[in-house]
């Protein structure tokens, strides 16, 4: 991937974003996607949802429309997948949604250091949005901040599944 900007000035934070979440989604959300999805064939262990909708970057004026953006409710773990690599864990339920949220510091590699990601979200029962805010700290302390906006398929399966203990 390739990355056009001006000699001596920053790349457009869509650009960063688009090659930190390309470089770190490479390294470790495939491979979680389909061991989620492996296990919500076999056992229900999982939900996918199949979500449209947008996806906005702090600062940037035009939101990144999103169609099939697959959110992963694995049901045994409680946990949720699909935001970058970071694993957010359900931290309450009640009737009417599911909240989560989690953090991962990755090292890139050829890099000295870590970056930090984190996500915060909500998954609506009812009406079958979500809504998440992932934020990345880059090497150079650069803070990024991307919104999510969504409407899920399938959220009628969590209306009805029992995740408390």
């Amino acid at each position: 991937m390739r990355i056009m900007h001006k000699p001596g000035s920053s790349p457009p934070a869509a650009a960063l974003m688009a090659y930190l979440s390309l470089v770190v989604m490479t390294s470790f959300f495939g491979t979680a996607i389909a061991d989620a999805q492996e296990r919500g064939d076999s056992n229900q262990q999982s939900i996918t949802l199949s979500c449209d909708g947008k996806a906005s970057i702090a600062g940037e004026e035009a939101p990144e429309n999103l169609k099939d953006f697959d959110v992963i409710v694995n049901v045994a773990s409680r946990t949720v997948l699909g935001f970058g690599n970071v694993v957010g864990k359900v931290s309450a339920i009640d009737k009417h949604g599911i909240a989560f949220s989690g953090s991962r510091d990755v090292t890139l590699p050829g890099q000295h250091g870590m970056m930090s990601m984190s996500v915060v979200g909500f998954l609506d029962r009812i009406g079958g949005g979500v809504t998440a805010n992932m934020t990345t700290v880059t090497l150079s302390s650069r803070v990024l901040s991307k919104k999510f906006d969504l409407h899920c398929a399938r959220m009628s399966k969590l209306v009805f599944l029992d995740l408390t203990d």
